[in-house]
């Protein structure tokens, strides 16, 4: 507001006090009238004092209207006056700020010129590559001192892990250094010779993730050993560190953990009264007094005992004392208010009065539950990353411990040993697990409200799915080991029925009732709970197929390896070099050796395509067929050929390309094997027409010219 218009403000009362007075005149007149008429009628006397009087009365309202109109103008003048100041005083201070913001603005311009300058961009990038680098290096010598462990670990990053100064910081460069281990162990190395590498990363592994717990153990000794003795400076430094190791996970857990409130016997005791007495209330239906005191007195317990333990929080952990607050804080909802509310939720309804109790004790919690979350905000000076309690999820509590028990009953009981078949059986059933299932939800249906019904049921889903898929896991873990063991006994002359029977079967029958556990699990969830979206479900068989591919990635790895095992032992069991040297050994049919290897491979590819769907079944026959050929282009490689022995072996070639145009389906391998019985021709060839035959292979073969010139190599020459 400006001075012009507070001076038409008075302006304007002035008028509208003229225009009153202008009013009054004319009804003094109106009344003088009046009573000119009545002293008429009754006297003039009367009649001029009655006019007196009212003269009188307009005086003393035109008095009074003009103090307030004076009253009103000094009132404007000393608001237009203030105003004027107040409006001076900012333009000053606002002429100040905009020379402060023009010099700041002035400073900032010129920083990110030069920031912006190639020379320290250029700067910048060199010191952030060195910092890279050095943090590398010391990432790399930790891995490879620890792999080697002993005094190398000693001497490692110049000392540090030996400097008991300088714990945490040798513990979170442990901590990168196994993440980094971690990530090159699930990386495959194709290089046939990386067996010292994996070693190497396996045992770094091993000691840093010994070394880590050893750190983490040792630090939270240190602060829980501080907080004892009160040496709070001591304890806030172990905390940081702590904190930087593993984000203080491990000890904010345990120090809220180890509080008296959630240990003591005396503390278990009291929530063990009080709910003995809020069941006898809700049974009865009585409001007792009692009952209501002793929910007061609980709350109110746990408001001291949250103020008290805020200060030693406060002390021991600085900073961050509020992520700490919010943990305790939800170990109290979860822990003490959680097991009272379920009491009176859960406990059976006999009559109205009782379901009258249980409202009132609702209401009462209510409100003592934002007693309690006022006094955590006031405590902490309504600080905003501080999570209180959330009266919305109240009724949910008292269910969430019934769903908790449910989950843990179906991943618990029957016992996985009881579940899983015995080593001489192939198969188990789901039945009792589904039938704990279905039992599962009804239970948990009839307490749970209906906005966290869903929820609840995606809950039971998952834990049902996790345990089939755990049991699958197992399986095909103990299945995968048993043929690695049984697999050490192959040689020369095992049958095709004892490697089917020892080594084989057991993994492509777990692999196959694998996929029929997963079937009737889908089968069970989509008949109990049919109210689950199915975005939701396939949501949640997506995860447990990825749980299971990893082990299903070793089952294709185990049988070709073991496959391959078998047919190996074949070929140095029982091919002989004789085969291909002594043309008198030529019978116009395949060797002993290719017979036992064919018969060897026949009998895997039968054991996989009956234990195996269609799909899984050529999957894992291609790998078998691509593995084969390795193998077989080394078993040739092993001897050196006359012609006579070169048409043998042509013989022993087109036996393994039959049986793998019949097994396999991928074309490119197949069109391997063929190539392979081609360039064996070249042991046949005469002299003459060698180079000839040997230009146009090559001119076909691509990448395939080494295994050409390795052909060469074994004709043998007279």
């Amino acid at each position: 507001m400006d001075v012009a218009a507070l001076d038409r403000a008075l302006d304007d009362v002035s008028t509208s006090l003229e225009a009153f007075a202008e009013h009054g005149a004319r009804r003094a007149r109106d009344v003088a009238v009046s009573l000119c008429a009545e002293a008429a009628r009754g006297g003039v006397e009367d009649a001029i004092a009655g006019a007196q009087k009212v003269v009188d009365a307009l005086e003393r309202r035109r008095a009074e209207s003009a103090a307030r109109a004076e009253l009103r103008r000094a009132s404007a003048e000393g608001a237009a006056r203030t105003l004027r100041e107040t409006v001076k005083k900012h333009a000053v201070e606002r002429e100040s700020v905009c020379e402060d913001m023009a010099r700041a603005s002035l400073m900032t311009e010129r920083v990110l010129e030069r920031l912006e300058s190639p020379a320290n961009a250029e700067a910048a990038s060199a010191s952030r590559r060195a910092d890279a680098l050095g943090t590398l290096a010391d990432v790399l010598e930790c891995v490879c001192a620890f792999s080697k462990g002993g005094e190398a670990v000693a001497k490692a990053c110049d000392g540090l892990f030996a400097d008991a100064a300088r714990r945490g910081e040798a513990g979170r460069l442990a901590k990168r250094s196994l993440s980094v281990v971690e990530r090159a162990q699930s990386c495959r190395i194709a290089d046939e010779d990386a067996g010292a590498e994996r070693l190497a990363l396996k045992d770094a592994s091993t000691a840093l993730q010994r070394y880590c717990e050893d750190v983490e153990n040792a630090l939270l000794d240190k602060f829980a050993a501080a907080c004892a003795n009160k040496s709070y400076a001591a304890a806030r430094a172990d905390a940081e560190a702590l904190f930087e190791f593993n984000g203080g996970h491990s000890v904010v857990s345990r120090y809220v953990a180890s509080r008296e409130m959630f240990i003591s016997a005396n503390a278990m005791e009291e929530i063990q009264r009080l709910r003995n007495v809020v069941e006898r209330s809700v049974i009865l239906g009585e409001d007792e007094s009692l009952c209501t005191e002793c929910v007061r007195t609980f709350f109110a317990q746990i408001q001291s005992a949250v103020k008290r333990e805020f200060q030693s929080i406060t002390a021991a952990f600085d900073s961050r004392a509020i992520v700490v607050l919010n943990t305790l804080v939800h170990r109290i909802a979860e822990q003490r208010i959680g097991a009272y509310v379920e009491t009176f939720l859960t406990t059976e309804l006999r009559t109205a009065a009782s379901l009258r109790q249980r409202l009132a004790l609702t209401a009462l919690s209510l409100r003592e539950i934002e007693i309690l979350n006022r006094a955590i905000r006031e405590m902490t000076n309504d600080d905003a990353d501080v999570e209180a309690i959330d009266p919305d999820v109240f009724f949910g509590i008292g269910c969430e411990t019934l769903v908790d028990d449910e989950c843990a009953c179906l991943d618990s009981v029957p016992s996985d040993d009881d579940v899983l078949p015995q080593r001489d059986a192939t198969e188990f059933s789901l039945d009792d697990l589904c039938a704990r299932y279905k039992e599962a939800l009804l239970r948990v249906e009839s307490c749970v409200p209906g906005t966290s019904i869903e929820s609840v049921r995606a809950r039971l889903a998952e834990a049902f799915l996790g345990r089939v898929t755990r049991l699958a896991q197992r399986h095909l873990r103990e299945s995968i080991a048993a043929t690695k063991s049984a697999s050490a006994r192959l040689n020369a002359w095992t049958t095709r029925e004892e490697a089917r029977a020892d080594v084989f079967e057991p993994v492509l029958l777990a692999s196959r009732n694998m996929n029929a556990w997963l079937a009737r699990a889908r089968d069970a969830i989509d008949t109990m709970n049919s109210e689950l979206s199915p975005g939701t479900v396939r949501q949640m068989f997506a995860v447990a197929q990825s749980r299971l591919a990893e082990e299903m990635s070793e089952v294709l790895e185990a049988m070709t390896t073991r496959g391959m095992t078998l047919v190996d032992a074949k070929f140095r069991g029982t091919q002989r070099a004789v085969d291909f040297n002594d043309e008198s050994s030529f019978a116009e049919r395949e060797t002993e050796a290719c017979v036992a290897v064919v018969d060897a491979l026949d009998g895997l590819a039968k054991t996989t395509l009956e234990c195996l769907d269609s799909a899984n079944a050529a999957t894992l026959l291609n790998e078998i067929g691509a593995q084969f050929y390795s193998l077989l282009f080394r078993h040739v490689c092993r001897y050196t050929y006359t012609i006579v022995g070169a048409m043998q072996l042509k013989l022993d070639v087109n036996a393994y390309v039959s049986w793998v145009r019949k097994t396999m389906t991928a074309r490119e391998s197949i069109e391997r094997f063929e190539a392979l019985s081609t360039r064996l021709n070249l042991l046949v060839v005469p002299e003459d027409a060698l180079d000839d035959f040997v230009y146009e292979l090559e001119a076909h073969a691509h990448e395939n010219i080494a295994e050409i010139r390795m052909l060469l190599r074994l004709r043998k020459t007279t």
